[in-house]
């Protein structure tokens, strides 16, 4: 046999399997491709204090930082904070913590009123983190996911929050 009849047999099927090996290579590309647009679009929901300057109100505020919109956001925070509110507003038995919320728009946020940040301070004492876990879904009814997270009340004004406070005066 010489090599003009070697390759006439052997051509097809080198050919068949270069096809095959590109067919599965563009296979993961795709695959691969919708993960990455999959993860892209994903909603990611974060949970943060902010202070108006003008009052000193301190609010808890929920924030999607992802792409994708949250469905069913729900809170949970400390029982302490749940069976003894701080002097009002602060009430987690209702409002988008207390209740949750229907659906968080990608970079949306919503604020809930919690207390004065002097009153708060007193009322919290010295310990100033606190494990919060939010909960959301992708789509309605779909997979919940769970994110533990911390709340740091220093955060605000880390000045403030932070120094030793002394009782009395001088």
């Amino acid at each position: 046999m010489d090599w003009k009849g070697l390759t006439e047999l052997w051509a097809p099927w080198i050919n068949i399997g270069v096809t095959f090996i590109l067919a599965c290579l563009t296979a993961g590309y795709v695959w691969l491709t919708r993960q990455m647009l999959r993860a892209h679009t994903k909603p990611f929901v974060n949970i943060g204090l902010d202070r108006d300057d003008a009052n000193g109100m301190i609010f808890l505020v929920l924030r999607n930082d992802g792409l994708g919109p949250a469905y069913d956001v729900k809170t949970e925070v400390p029982q302490k904070f749940r069976e003894s509110s701080p002097p009002r507003p602060g009430d987690f038995t209702r409002g988008p913590v207390g209740a949750g919320v229907p659906v968080l728009g990608p970079r949306d946020k919503v604020r809930q009123a919690w207390a004065h940040e002097r009153e708060l301070l007193e009322w919290l004492g010295e310990r100033n983190r606190y494990e919060v876990t939010i909960e959301w879904s992708e789509r309605r009814g779909g997979k919940v996911v769970r994110s533990p997270q911390q709340l740091s009340i220093s955060a605000v004004d880390p000045i403030r929050f932070t120094q030793p406070r002394t009782t009395g005066s001088t």
